[in-house]
């Protein structure tokens, strides 16, 4: 099957079937004739289905679903309210879909970028942090690996495109080399020397790993931008 994309490329995928099932078995469940445990599908389904709605107006967590609107933020943090619902089974005679208020600290998107997040979960200040200590990066690669980001170094209509962490390299931008065209001039560079460079950012922590995204590109720490739908709680544990 194939997608249709405007701005994208055209996006192929294939489906396979996982399982079948009725919702019928709920009304067995209730009515003592099945195990509660037979249902597991079905509730599945229905809290996916209910979780339609509030996934367009809130940033969704699993069935946690957070609001856009009224956060407080403090620096990197932000401190943002939101629902816990779920579906259950009600007795014997109905289901009852259970929704509760709950909280949670995220990053603040304008100003926490990856190397914030180094910080934290190595507690050591950014000039601590090497490419050179393979336990750094034991402990980067665990924190950060499938985390996503945007960059803000290449331009406002650059920000909407979101990227994934895919490793924590073991070269800085000093040591990661790659060859490009700078005014019609072939060249081997530096990821230091090509931020400077073209997009005229100086690197405060050149020395720090560089984490690997996909297509074999490198970006430094300290210019990877979180999305703030990354709870910290998850991040540090």
């Amino acid at each position: 099957m194939t997608i249709q994309s405007g701005s994208w490329e055209n996006v192929q995928f294939s489906l396979k079937k996982a399982t079948q099932f009725s919702l019928d078995i709920i009304n067995e469940v209730m009515n003592q004739k099945a195990d509660s445990s037979r249902a597991i599908p079905a509730i599945t389904f229905l809290n996916h289905l209910f979780a339609t709605r509030p996934t367009s107006i809130f940033d969704p967590i699993g069935r946690k679903f957070f609001s856009k609107q009224g956060v407080t933020s403090f620096r990197q943090l932000e401190f943002r309210r939101g629902i816990f619902q779920a579906v259950h089974f009600g007795g014997t005679q109905s289901l009852t879909l259970n929704i509760d208020m709950t909280t949670a600290v995220f990053w603040n998107s304008s100003c926490a970028t990856a190397l914030n997040v180094a910080e934290k979960v190595l507690g050591k200040a950014r000039e601590e942090i090497s490419s050179s200590d393979s336990d750094q990066r034991r402990q980067l690669n665990r924190a950060l690996k499938g985390l996503k980001f945007f960059v803000k170094h290449r331009g406002v209509e650059h920000q909407r495109r979101v990227y994934k962490i895919a490793d924590v390299a073991k070269v800085n931008a000093r040591e990661k080399t790659f060859e490009t065209n700078i005014d019609g001039t072939p060249v081997t560079i530096s990821v230091l020397d090509y931020m400077q460079r073209i997009y005229n950012r100086s690197l405060s922590c050149p020395d720090a790993p560089l984490i690997a995204v996909s297509n074999n590109t490198y970006l430094p720490l300290e210019l990877c931008y979180m999305l703030a739908v990354h709870p910290i709680s998850s991040l540090l544990t």
